[in-house]
């Protein structure tokens, strides 16, 4: 499995979650390049470097907010724990209840999940700040 990989305008490292922004090359060639690294280097490869044209690609770390969440008993939250956000982005979050649970309610930040947020098992929401999210569970009646 590649360590890098391409979503939409950055690129993201798959082992730390850090989304990086690029300029002035295609994606592609800069995943290709940062997956060619040499094992523990974040150094790509000189042949991959020169493919690329690595100098040129300038890769900056994207800033990012940190969405923490939390699930109470009885089920999961997926993504789990602090989950880094590229600032302005939204963040799809998924409920899973153990058997003969459901979700009971979300949370956003320690209120009610904004409306139209929350459906059913998954909460959608927009980040421009650090944010908290949590999800409860009652008895599936």
């Amino acid at each position: 499995m590649a360590r890098f990989y391409i979503e939409g305008s950055k690129v993201i490292d798959a082992n730390t979650g850090v989304e990086y922004l690029y300029s002035n090359l295609e994606p592609e060639r800069i995943a290709a390049a940062l997956n060619a690294t040499e094992p523990d280097s974040n150094e790509p490869t000189t042949d991959a470097a020169n493919e690329a044209s690595w100098e040129t690609a300038r890769l900056s770390e994207a800033p990012h907010f940190t969405v923490t969440t939390t699930a109470g008993a009885n089920g999961t939250v997926t993504p789990a724990g602090a989950v880094p956000v590229v600032a302005d982005d939204v963040k799809v979050f998924v409920a899973t209840p153990e058997p003969g649970y459901r979700v009971a309610a979300w949370q956003v930040d320690g209120g009610a999940a904004p409306d139209g947020a929350a459906s059913g098992n998954t909460l959608t929401i927009g980040v421009g700040a650090d944010r908290a999210v949590a999800v409860t569970f009652e008895v599936d009646a």
